[in-house]
């Protein structure tokens, strides 16, 4: 947490785009009696992005229309600032830019489309800003086609983690067949405190049990912290380049990748278990508590389950490997990319299984007996009953033929439906009739077992927006 469109409409949401062109606006239309005073932009990370526009004209300016894209998406976004016509106008406008919503390094162009009241129309020349968080002096180097982005990193670990990185990209091509082709963007934080105005808000509870150690947040772009080194630099790289690389594989940015096949890929490529994620695993093993695929689609957004999903879907992904190779791996992620396939389609043409399958012959592997599911025609229970039919008048509780007429030729419903709708009125007369009056607030018996337990122990959690990261429990 997928790729040009992807990253361009998760600023959609996030920005608000009221208008997109898939093309580049003309070129610019000179008009000598049109000044351009000043065209300026500014941001503050992670909370807005200001742009500010002075003209001045022989004729009245009459219209301005800020236009500016986000990254190397396509989207084009339109916004009209408000502004007095005149032969002096100054327009401004405030994008809003919440934590998370635009990827650190990306480029924010902008450019304005000016008329004017005898007929002319100009635009301005683009300009650029690089977003990065302006409370550091950031640096950056370049080795291949990796770009490391730090403020924190003295010249030797800078160069030793971009080296890193070329070796990550190397690896993850050799071992699963997925190449990147372009350049990468890495930025290093010193802390997860700085970290976290670039990543999407997961709430204070979540952050506070879980720390977020890197995430791909734009398809060329990767965040780590680069500071609080609970997990090998080296490790936490090669997970999130391999999000890179899967995301990139997909030929249009719209196409899902389900988490339990990204993470668990970016799992298998860190290695081994963590201590954690090997014990949850064995635990839920033994007490028969795994997670079906299909549940894994996205992760949970209860903490207490994420560090399973991760175990278990690195789990899976050993376990096509080892069972299959990784040649039928990569077919798969091939399989995918022209996003015409879902994984179940995806997984039967190139394993003969689907998601149930798999899941079915993991846990075979992993000496569990299969999980119970319905047959496909099940009715679930107290939907149906078979019709009893038998000589001599019916009973009150038994179906006339008449009856049974009318269930076979669908117009069963003539009768029932007014029934049922008596019934209800019924029941709900008797339950406003008996119901008990409730006590007021102050009068209401506390729990009694542990008092606090709700504050320390909340059961939900926000769900995961980017499920493309790498999270640890925290100390």
């Amino acid at each position: 947490m997928t790729d040009l469109l992807a990253q361009a409409v998760n600023a959609v949401l996030a920005v608000g785009v009221l208008a997109m062109t898939p093309t580049p606006p003309p070129a610019a239309i000179p008009d000598p009696s049109v000044v351009i005073v000043a065209n300026d932009g500014t941001f503050s990370f992670a909370e807005r992005i200001a742009f500010r526009l002075e003209v001045r004209s022989d004729a009245p300016v009459q219209d301005v229309v800020l236009r500016f894209t986000i990254g190397d998406g396509e989207v084009i976004n339109r916004r009209v600032p408000a502004f007095e016509p005149g032969t002096r106008v100054v327009a401004r406008h405030e994008e809003p830019s919440p934590r998370g919503a635009i990827p650190p390094t990306s480029e924010i162009r902008w450019w304005w489309d000016i008329a004017v009241a005898d007929g002319g129309r100009i635009q301005t020349e683009r300009r650029t800003l690089r977003y990065l968080d302006q409370r550091y002096a950031w640096t950056s180097r370049d080795v291949a086609d990796v770009r490391l982005w730090s403020y924190s990193l003295d010249d030797k670990d800078a160069e030793a983690l971009a080296a890193s990185a070329v070796a990550s990209l190397r690896t993850i091509r050799e071992r699963v067949g997925l190449a990147v082709e372009q350049p990468v963007h890495v930025v290093a934080y010193a802390s997860q405190a700085d970290l976290r105005p670039s990543l999407l808000g997961r709430g204070d509870v979540y952050e506070a049990r879980l720390a977020t150690l890197g995430a791909r947040v734009a398809d060329d772009v990767v965040v780590l912290d680069a500071g609080s080194r609970s997990v090998a630099l080296e490790t936490v790289l090669r997970h999130e380049l391999s999000h890179v690389a899967v995301h990139l594989r997909m030929d249009e940015p719209w196409i899902d990748v389900p988490s339990w096949l990204d993470e668990g890929l970016a799992m298998y490529l860190e290695g081994g278990f963590g201590t954690l994620e090997r014990r949850a695993l064995d635990r839920a093993i033994r007490d028969d508590a795994l997670m079906s695929l299909r549940s894994m689609t996205s992760f949970p957004g209860d903490a207490d389950q994420v560090t399973l999903a991760y175990a278990q879907s690195r789990d899976v992904i050993a376990y096509l490997v080892d069972t299959h190779g990784r040649a039928q791996l990569t077919a798969l992620f091939d399989t995918l990319a022209p996003g015409d396939r879902t994984i179940d389609e995806a997984l039967t043409q190139v394993y003969g299984f689907d998601q149930l399958g798999l899941y079915q012959a993991y846990r075979q592997e992993r000496g569990l007996s299969p999980a119970a599911t319905p047959p496909p025609d099940a009715v679930p229970p107290g939907l149906a009953q078979p019709a009893r039919i038998r000589p001599g008048p019916p009973s009150d509780d038994e179906p006339t033929v008449a009856a049974l007429q009318l269930q076979r030729t669908g117009r069963w419903w003539w009768f029932v439906l007014p029934a049922a709708a008596a019934l209800v009125a019924l029941v709900g007369l008797a339950l406003v009739v008996v119901r008990p009056r409730r006590r007021p607030a102050a009068m209401r018996t506390p729990p009694t077992e542990d008092p606090g337990a709700a504050e320390r122990s909340p059961t939900t959690l926000p769900q995961s927006e980017d499920p493309a990261s790498i999270e640890r429990p925290t100390e």
